[in-house]
């Protein structure tokens, strides 16, 4: 068979290029976006790593390892076993990261918005985060509403609001047995107590004074509140008729509380740590750290107590005894939450948007 000549094909050829100019464009359509809460400058999915620090404080004092997220930190707290911590960050959905490595585990889900509810702006994090007995669930507060996650999974199962017209829910935590949940609300700074299962209001408890701290006793009989003016109420739950058993211990606000054993831990604003027995309400024991006390961390599981103040420094002290096991003052913006974790490991969140992880010597 005899090939065809190169001027027979040339007006094929271009006939053929003709028509490939006037066929219409193919545009493909874009590649879906990268998953994940944070993005490098060039919009790919990425997560911060927790690094050595590039300072050391006085003294070479300085945290393992040091996470920059570059933004604010609206809340945090730890799960019940220490081996999670639950951020929120100024307009990134909330992450988990566990510990004590603190290396990034996944992203919730996006926070429900409300029906008819149109979000524009930055996104403001959940006011409190906490994590159920079992582990098994997270609960954010959001305005005046409660979120429940899945926290192996990060997907929403559903929420509650608050009770009618009482405003912001500031504070959640809840009970040891997990039935039941206590809140704080912003409008009269009342704290509540609601039924875990579905957010029915079960009782508001009769103390004087904006609650700002909250726990749950050993055995979910008793509870204990901390007001803004430096008071302690421990409300027998069990008995709705009785009266409330008031502590001064104070004058300023209450910064932290907790449980641990038969005796409760408070700390306050006036720099000073006490240990009161919690059927008696005596004061057992009191030391004073020297500097105003703005955040408080206690775990009964390691027995210590860890307290940052107005001049951004972290004191630790043993609890029984209130010997002070170490002193940090790395940090160089105002510390807004603290969290332990295994190790025991102290994690701290400042204004600069770096979470340092402080693991703590077995002696001072």
């Amino acid at each position: 068979m005899s090939r065809p000549s190169l001027r027979r094909l040339l007006p094929i050829a271009i006939f053929t290029s003709a028509l490939a100019a006037c066929a219409p464009h193919v545009v493909r359509p874009p590649e879906p976006p990268p998953t994940g809460p944070f993005r490098t400058t060039a919009g790919e999915a990425t997560h911060p790593r927790c690094s050595a620090p590039g300072r050391q404080g006085p003294g070479g004092v300085g945290p393992r390892c040091v996470v920059s997220f570059g933004r604010g930190t609206t809340a945090m707290t730890a799960s019940p076993d220490g081996t999670q911590v639950l951020i929120a960050l100024l307009d990134v959905e909330p992450t988990t990261w566990t510990l004590p490595a603190v290396t990034f585990g996944h992203h919730f889900d996006p926070i429900p918005e409300e029906e008819g509810e149109e979000h524009g702006g930055e996104r403001e994090g959940p006011q409190a985060l906490s994590v159920a007995p079992d582990g098994k669930v997270a609960l954010f507060a959001v305005e005046d509403r409660v979120i429940r996650y899945d926290l192996a999974s990060g997907k929403v199962l559903g929420d509650f609001e608050g009770p009618e017209e009482k405003g912001m829910v500031n504070d959640v935590v809840w009970s040891h047995d997990g039935r039941r949940l206590m809140i704080a609300n912003a409008s009269d700074g009342k704290a509540r107590v609601l039924d875990a299962a579905n957010g029915k209001l079960l009782r508001t408890l009769p103390v004087d004074g904006r609650v700002v701290q909250m726990a749950f006793g050993p055995d979910d009989r008793q509870a204990a509140l901390g007001t803004e003016v430096g008071t302690v109420a421990i409300v027998d739950l069990g008995a709705k008729a009785a009266q409330p058993r008031v502590l001064n211990p104070s004058t300023q606000e209450i910064t932290g509380l907790g449980f641990v054993g038969a005796e409760l831990v408070v700390a306050a604003r006036d720099g000073k740590i006490r240990r009161f027995a919690a059927a008696t309400g005596a004061l057992v024991q009191q030391v004073d750290t020297g500097a105003p006390i703005t955040r408080c961390a206690i775990t009964e599981r390691e027995g210590l107590v860890g307290v940052s103040d107005d001049q951004n420094a972290i004191r630790i002290y043993t609890i029984p005894g209130f010997a002070r096991r170490a002193h940090y003052p790395w940090h160089r913006a105002s510390i807004t939450a603290l969290a332990w974790g295994l190790g025991p490991t102290l994690l701290a969140a400042d204004n600069d948007g770096e979470l340092a992880a402080w693991d703590v010597p077995a002696t001072p």
